[in-house]
């Protein structure tokens, strides 16, 4: 991964990423020049500077009445990320006592594109157990990151797993490679298939189509919640465990 998709992940758009790194190179230096290096038009990297210095990622003097931009420490900037999120995490209590008393409550999201479904994972792997039900055999090379990010936090027993696959080779060599304390694997009758990937937790139910239309569906409910868990605990019954299809394929 490149410095320009590091900023990128942090929260920078492609612009402000490539001016940012322009900086680093620069030092203190005017605005054509940084939009310049950086391939831009001036008067668009006048806009991104000015935005990245709102964030704290750039810092502007003057001399001689001329501005001039240079990259702020990225140490610092880091500090300060570490600061919001410390402020955000005190303030989660009062976001959840706002969520819990308003009248109209989301019930059905959607997320579009590899940052939506990224988004999407995101929040089914903070849950501390969780029902996948799927296959990653059409996964996009967009999200190729995923399955092994999956495995990760598997193996360190953040989280517990129960899921639901197929026989498809690239579905059994992610199962093989998780099963541990935290993973139990369970391969369903040939005669059912799976073309997308999908997961139940807590009281949401996710819906992922990870081939090429990329985008993601979370219901908000007990009810569908339930009712989607009552037949996942079908269908594990009538699947086989992980274990024992090893086995077979090897007699």
């Amino acid at each position: 991964m490149n410095l320009e998709e590091i900023l990128t992940k942090v929260g920078l758009d492609e612009k402000e990423a490539k001016i940012y790194i322009a900086l680093l190179d620069l030092g203190s230096e005017k605005v054509h020049e940084i939009a310049k290096k950086a391939g831009v038009k001036r008067p668009t990297a006048y806009v991104v500077l000015e935005q990245l210095y709102a964030k704290n990622f750039v810092i502007k003097t003057y001399h001689q009445r001329r501005a001039y931009y240079s990259a702020e420490k990225p140490d610092i900037i880091l500090r300060s990320l570490k600061e919001k999120e410390d402020l955000l995490g005190q303030a989660l209590p009062l976001f959840h006592a706002r969520m819990a008393s308003s009248k109209i409550k989301p019930k059905i999201r959607i997320y579009e594109g590899r940052s939506g479904i990224e988004k999407v994972y995101d929040e089914i792997y903070e849950s501390p157990t969780v029902c996948f039900f799927g296959s990653i055999r059409y996964l996009s090379e967009e999200l190729s990151g995923s399955a092994s990010k999956l495995r990760r936090i598997i193996k360190s027993e953040n989280i517990h797993v129960r899921d639901l696959i197929t026989e498809d080779p690239k579905d059994l060599e992610f199962a093989y490679a998780a099963a541990g304390h935290g993973y139990e694997g369970r391969v369903v009758p040939k005669e059912f298939d799976l073309y997308i990937d999908g997961a139940i937790y807590g009281d949401q139910v996710a819906i992922l189509a990870i081939k090429k239309e990329l985008f993601a569906v979370i219901i908000e409910s007990k009810e569908v919640a339930d009712t989607f868990r009552s037949l996942f605990e079908l269908a594990w019954k009538m699947s086989m465990p992980l274990e024992q299809f090893k086995k077979s394929q090897k007699d």
